[in-house]
């Protein structure tokens, strides 16, 4: 399965933990495993895969922390697609990418928000959801929830 390039695996009632085997599929460039039902932590080796271009890990229940190196969240850009998943952490690894939009539910800390801002990324929220997409948000993002509503 070295040779196999692209894999959508999504609607497909997958539950339990992502293979960590899904790392040697070192020829992949797409990866799609959206709407399912793993409810571990997104093996790290994931990030590792040399082509991957496309990865799409919406609306699961993951959890732990966003395992990938800079460079990866860097190359994937909005590619990466995290959104749905409540249980999943974003640390520094967004942080000097320059990433223009990136939609991911979860937690992220005050620090890596700052971060985000002092770095010119651009960084919105509703909720739980962290959205990089327009310099505006930046201000709205780092305000507390009770001047919003003036």
């Amino acid at each position: 399965m070295g040779g196999l390039v692209s894999l959508d695996l999504a609607y497909t009632w997958l539950v339990g933990t992502i293979p960590a085997s899904m790392a040697r599929l070192c020829n992949l460039t797409y990866l799609s495993l959206n709407h399912n039902g793993p409810t571990e932590a997104i093996p790290s080796g994931l990030g590792g895969l040399p082509l991957i271009h496309d990865l799409d890990l919406n609306y699961n229940r993951l959890r732990g922390q966003v395992p990938f190196r800079k460079e990866v969240v860097e190359r994937l850009g909005p590619k990466l697609k995290l959104t749905g998943n409540d249980g999943l952490c974003l640390g520094s690894e967004i942080v000097g990418t320059g990433l223009v939009r990136l939609d991911v539910d979860g937690c992220i800390s005050d620090n890596v928000a700052q971060s985000l801002a002092r770095d010119g990324s651009v960084v919105s929220s509703s909720g739980s959801s962290l959205r990089l997409d327009s310099w505006y948000s930046v201000a709205l993002a780092l305000l507390p929830a009770n001047l919003l509503t003036l």
